[in-house]
């Protein structure tokens, strides 16, 4: 993806997506190994996603990589999957709206599979915690 961005000039989402890469190469090496990244960790990524954005700003269409990465971070370093789906689905709309204003269209096209991925999920899930509790 930050190739994409590059490639499109969208600088904001380029330097992101090179964040978010990181991002979910350490968190993955903490899953890894059963255990969670430290708050000193989740406050790091907050704030260089942050950074990074206002030193890369562009103009409004920039705040959206921000929030939402913002917002991924923090669900990711959850342990519940009900935060994780939520904050997927919020993810996947946001970049889609970022990727089809800088026309990253393909990229686009994967943020709502995503979002649509997450949607699924939480219905589903909604759906079996109903059953569950009506055959109690």
């Amino acid at each position: 993806m930050a190739i994409q961005f590059f490639l499109l000039n969208a600088m904001t989402g380029a330097i992101i997506s090179i964040i978010n890469t990181i991002r979910c190469i350490i968190f993955y090496y903490y899953k890894k190994k059963d255990k969670k990244p430290s708050l000193m960790i989740l406050l790091f990524f907050e704030i260089i996603a942050v950074v990074s954005g206002m030193i890369s700003w562009q103009n409004m269409w920039s705040v959206i990589p921000i929030v939402v990465t913002v917002i991924y971070t923090y669900g990711l370093w959850q342990d519940n999957v009900k935060v994780i789906r939520v904050t997927t689905a919020i993810v996947g709309l946001g970049w889609a709206i970022y990727d089809i204003i800088v026309m990253a269209f393909v990229g686009a096209i994967q943020e709502i599979s995503q979002f649509v991925s997450a949607m699924i999920a939480l219905i589903k899930n909604k759906e079996e915690t109903k059953e569950k509790t009506q055959e109690k």
